[in-house]
């Protein structure tokens, strides 16, 4: 029997389903990965979490519901499943559950919602990325003018400055947010996360070491990063405290790896680009 071929229409693309973000688990026998699929009526994607045998024995999608649940990460010893979910508030936090099931617990409470966790080689804290919303934005006057005025209306919209280029980004926004990192204890609830970075800079691509004391990551921590594509290295103890960059400016960084005995880091780089990217003319 035979299909007659036909071009695909707008209908097609609604029933089409996605598939990414493939996790091995540390004992190489189960597929943990992301589903996603369209709902024409309310115009809304969404995704879940599946999971696989390698043998072929069983397939089976391991989160459900409204919300939309990606970005899952086994824990070193296999025993528990960290993934990113929109169930608290419509905001992505970080959840942790049992791979054989029960209710998913959540990490992090971050106000903007947080994304990308990493487990630490003893899979006793994770590590994750929050936007934290930058003072840079503020008007002076309007903020001393708040605190002459305690009884106004707080929740009043502000004003704000519009000073770099980061404004005017494909999806940036105008409100000023930058992305920085944390680490939560996964098994001590009454521990408030930490925040190992700060300042008007993105912090991305954390890796951690293998002993756990320390994270390599990337940030473009220029004085005027709004006019440059150049990226460097940078650690910081897991604990907290100064950090320090271990590249000299002149590339576009990404990617950091430790080697087996953390004495040395691997990472892409590529020459700073300074002719590319769109610009009106």
């Amino acid at each position: 029997m035979t299909t007659q071929k036909r071009a695909l229409t707008l209908d097609d693309f609604w029933s089409l389903k996605t598939v990414s973000a493939m996790r091995l688990s540390p004992d190489g026998r189960i597929v943990a990965y992301v589903v996603g699929d369209y709902d024409e009526a309310h115009n809304h994607a969404h995704t879940a979490i599946w999971l696989t045998s390698l043998d072929g024995a069983w397939t089976r999608q391991f989160t459900s519901g409204e919300a939309s649940d990606s970005q899952p990460r086994w824990s070193p010893d296999g025993a528990r499943l960290a993934f990113v979910s929109t169930r608290h508030e419509e905001k992505s936090h970080i959840y942790v559950i049992d791979p054989a099931g029960g209710e998913p617990r959540r990490l992090t409470n971050a106000p903007h919602g947080a994304h990308a966790p990493i487990w630490s080689p003893d899979g006793t804290r994770l590590c994750y990325a929050a936007s934290v919303e930058s003072d840079r934005q503020k008007v002076p006057q309007e903020v001393t003018w708040f605190e002459a005025h305690p009884d106004a209306d707080g929740t009043a919209p502000r004003m704000r400055g519009q000073t770099t280029l980061f404004s005017r980004f494909d999806g940036r926004g105008y409100i000023d947010q930058h992305i920085h990192r944390f680490v939560v204890e996964v098994d001590d609830h009454a521990r408030e996360a930490r925040q190992l970075t700060d300042g008007d800079h993105d912090d991305l691509d954390a890796a951690w070491s293998p002993d756990g004391a320390a994270l390599a990551f990337v940030s473009n921590r220029t004085a005027h990063p709004e006019h440059t594509f150049a990226a460097d290295i940078w650690t910081v103890e897991a604990n907290g405290g100064a950090l320090t960059c271990l590249t000299d400016g002149t590339l576009s960084a990404s990617s950091p790896a430790w080697s087996p005995d953390g004495r040395t880091i691997a990472f892409y780089a590529a020459p700073e680009q300074v002719a590319h990217g769109y610009h009106d003319t």
